[in-house]
């Protein structure tokens, strides 16, 4: 059970991160690389964790764990690339991030 919650939770952040990008997706398309960067890291992770969660379901746990540290990532080179980093705001997510994959992964 607390698998399912885990591996859930992280797809529903990755698809909220995601479905984010694609609504703001003018406003990365107008910014320099690295921000569309964070952008086309974010959309890629929502559409592999999709796939994966239909075609690779064995793997999934591992997968979608590992597309959580790349949208952690994608999160702090966005900060990087607009020249202000909110510590507080990352070191959250990534407690928050780091629970669902402790849950996840079994």
């Amino acid at each position: 059970m607390a698998q399912v919650i885990g591996e859930y939770g992280l797809l529903g952040f990755i698809s909220i991160v995601g479905i984010v990008t694609i609504v703001n997706g003018s406003s990365y398309r107008k910014e320099s690389l690295w921000l569309q960067l964070s952008g086309w890291l974010n959309v890629g992770c929502l559409l592999i964790g999709w796939l994966s969660f239909f075609l690779l379901r064995p793997l999934f746990s591992d997968i979608i764990a590992v597309l959580a540290g790349i949208i952690w990532l994608a999160a702090l080179e966005h900060g990087w690339a607009v020249g202000r980093i909110h510590w507080q705001h990352h070191v959250a997510r990534l407690a928050v991030l780091l629970i669902l994959v402790s849950l996840a992964i079994d």
